[in-house]
C-alpha cells in the first residue's frame, strides 16, 4: 500500500491503487493468514 498516499493521487485512484495492492499481496502469498485477511479487502471498483 502507498503509505500516506505518497503519490498524490486522487481519491478514485487511490481507492483503485489500494484494492490492487490488497489484490496483489494476496496473490502472491496465497494461502497464508495475511493473505486470507488481504484478500477479503479485495472488492468490485
Amino acid at each position: 500500500m502507498l503509505p500516506d498516499n505518497a503519490a498524490g493521487l486522487d481519491d478514485g485512484a487511490y481507492d483503485v491503487a489500494a484494492q490492487a495492492s490488497a489484490a496483489w499481496e494476496a496473490a502472491v502469498c496465497w494461502g497464508d493468514e495475511f493473505a486470507v485477511k488481504r484478500l477479503a479487502e479485495v472488492r468490485a471498483v
